[in-house]
């Protein structure tokens, strides 16, 4: 008997741990937006500082890449942190992606 209850408690903490880790996944964002993301969080006007540390979204619609150039449309996940933002980066040699500021 208790080793049929403690099969069940693995079997319920792997599904757990399982769901955990499949659900983190699915949130992150798919590259290059991801990168898109950080190069314009590193900037000092970066519109995305309004929504603090609030989970974002990708609008994968609104979004897009051609080139080198870079679309990506995000906002918080909740409509009452923000309103979406769309921010145009640049792919700069194979791997680096930077923030490209409308003025630019």
């Amino acid at each position: 008997m208790r080793i049929t209850g403690f099969i069940a408690l693995a079997l319920v903490v792997t599904v757990a741990i399982g769901t955990i880790i499949a659900s983190h996944l699915a949130a992150s964002l798919p590259e290059p937006h991801a990168s898109c993301v950080a190069a314009w969080q590193d900037e000092p006007d970066s519109p995305l500082r309004p929504f603090g540390s609030a989970d974002l979204r990708l609008d994968a619609e609104r979004s897009s890449v051609e080139g080198d150039q870079i679309l990506t449309r995000i906002g918080p996940v909740t409509r009452s942190s923000g309103q979406p933002v769309t921010l145009p980066c640049i792919k700069d040699g194979d791997t680096v992606i930077a923030a490209r500021p409308d003025d630019d």
